[in-house]
């Protein structure tokens, strides 16, 4: 395993955003143009706007690969910080479900 490498130059910085990280968030946004008029149905864009996270869970699952591999935290540490971490996604998901259901009675 090679050690990461702290990148403290602006210009390597935005170079390495734009060429690695960018083009894997701009991705989904290409599925959005076919379906781009206003009689899609709303559960379309909820299932392209999923594939938006595809690529941040695994960065996320990498990062506490790497924090089990690399750091000294205690295992029950960081079982407690995932929990939390659970927990915060989920009632952000639960809000955004509440928010989905209410805008489709509106539509109704």
């Amino acid at each position: 395993n090679a050690q990461a490498v702290v990148l403290r130059d602006r210009r390597a910085i935005i170079n390495k955003y734009v060429f690695q990280k960018l083009p894997l968030e701009l991705l989904p946004s290409l599925f959005f143009l076919p379906y781009s008029d206003p009689s899609t149905p709303l559960y379309a864009w909820w299932i392209l706007m999923m594939l938006r996270f595809l690529p941040r869970s695994y960065r996320l699952y990498r990062f506490f690969r790497s924090m089990e591999m690399n750091l000294s935290v205690s295992i029950s540490k960081l079982q407690l910080i995932k929990f939390a971490l659970v927990i915060i996604m989920s009632s952000h998901w639960i809000g955004c479900l509440y928010f989905w259901v209410a805008r489709i009675q509106n539509d109704n």
